[in-house]
């Protein structure tokens, strides 16, 4: 009877436990994103001459630490190209372009998972 319990016992977590990860996976997923798309707007606004490089770090910094947010995230490669992935899409005025283009979504989903 004890051995059925510890077999049933292993089994559901077993089936749980990608319930566990994936909730893991996708809170981190959305950190990458907000990071992609702070660190994109920022570096779009920077090159406009609308910000310094300084006020460019602090920004960043700050809307990652107000959604409580890991800052290692940002030094991430994949995340870093998104981000240039990013600013690339937007316009002359840093306001979204091609964000909403499939084909941009896809590629940069693709980075960030």
């Amino acid at each position: 009877m004890l051995i059925t319990k510890y077999i049933l016992l292993i089994s559901h977590l077993f089936y749980l436990s990608p319930l566990f990860s994936s909730q893991k996976t996708n809170q981190e997923s959305y950190e990458k994103f907000f990071a992609a798309s702070l660190i994109g707007s920022g570096l779009c606004f920077l090159n406009q001459g609308k910000y310094d490089k300084e006020f460019f770090i602090l920004r960043v910094e700050k809307g990652m630490t107000e959604k409580g947010y890991n800052l290692e995230i940002l030094s991430n490669d994949n995340v870093q190209k998104a981000a240039r992935l990013i600013e690339s899409q937007l316009g002359n005025d840093c306001k979204e372009s091609n964000l909403k283009d499939k084909k941009f979504l896809i590629k940069l989903s693709e980075l960030l998972d």
